[in-house]
């Protein structure tokens, strides 16, 4: 008997409390990082999640925002 009422409520829960499982993500848009001291770079995530950056210039658009260097 006792068991029963623990399966029972075990499913009332369940149903109460759903589960919840999520993915690791990563954002999708890049952006723009300093580089230097009045340089911008291009920087982004690969599908692994590890940060990839491209050369310093002098310019930078990313997330349709485009950075100009001040210099």
């Amino acid at each position: 008997m006792f068991r029963r009422l623990e399966a029972l409520g075990e499913k009332m829960l369940g149903l109460v409390v759903p589960k919840v499982t999520a993915a690791a993500g990563c954002p999708p848009d890049p952006w723009c990082a300093t580089c230097g001291t009045c340089h911008f770079k291009r920087c982004s995530y690969t599908p692994t999640c590890k940060t990839t950056c491209g050369s310093c210039g002098y310019y930078c658009s990313a997330s349709g925002v485009t950075m100009t260097s001040l210099c």
